[in-house]
């Protein structure tokens, strides 16, 4: 997969999963685990690794980066976190089986 495909697959997943209302689907982990709900475990592992390659990639930007480039409305400073942080916290709650959360 091509770092555009990694990075439009993520755009895809954040635009909308955490949109502007994201909030009223819960906290972050709630959002994941309704994601989770309509994933196969091969999805869940790609757009893992998808996560993890974008995190990668915009190491060192500001958080704005998820909103310019992947219209994605969480602010990961909040919780004093970068966005390249939270990307890969995405990916390891999508790694771990629910059960195990």
């Amino acid at each position: 997969m091509s770092t555009d495909d990694h990075a439009a697959r993520v755009k895809e997943f954040l635009s909308t999963y955490f949109h502007q209302d994201w909030r009223l689907d819960g906290t972050v982990g709630d959002v994941v685990a309704l994601y989770r709900e309509g994933e196969s475990q091969e999805g869940l592992r790609s757009l893992a690794d998808s996560l993890d390659v974008v995190a990668e990639q915009i190491k060192g930007e500001p958080a704005s980066v998820l909103w310019k480039t992947f219209y994605c409305q969480y602010d990961p400073t909040v919780h004093r976190q970068t966005a390249s942080q939270w990307l890969r916290e995405l990916a390891q709650m999508l790694r771990t089986p629910p059960d195990q959360a």
